[in-house]
């Protein structure tokens, strides 16, 4: 199953390691991709007008600089995923 959040970040980022540290906290899963090993990724999201670190995606939002609010709305929709795309427990049926 893929993660439903994609951090990306730098080294030596302040608000990047508290990004993470907030995802870690709330456990909730999600990928990290270092950007200092992929500039093709720096330069596209420079053109989308993402020019801060930490950049949060979800499947619904992208958002740049570290924004407590969206990634409170981050968690919830992670955890709103995953219990969607859990499987239900075993309804017990009538003894017979």
């Amino acid at each position: 199953m893929t993660t439903p959040i994609t951090l990306y970040g730098q080294p030596h980022c302040d608000p990047c390691r508290l990004a993470r540290k907030v995802l870690d906290r709330a456990q909730v899963p999600y990928t990290y991709v270092d950007l200092s090993t992929r500039p093709d990724l720096v330069d596209a999201f420079r053109q989308a007008g993402k020019l801060q670190t930490p950049i949060l995606q979800t499947p619904t939002t992208t958002t740049s600089g570290f924004n407590p609010d969206a990634y409170t709305r981050a968690v919830a929709e992670a955890r709103a995923l995953e219990s969607a795309t859990a499987p239900s427990p075993a309804v017990a049926g009538p003894s017979l």
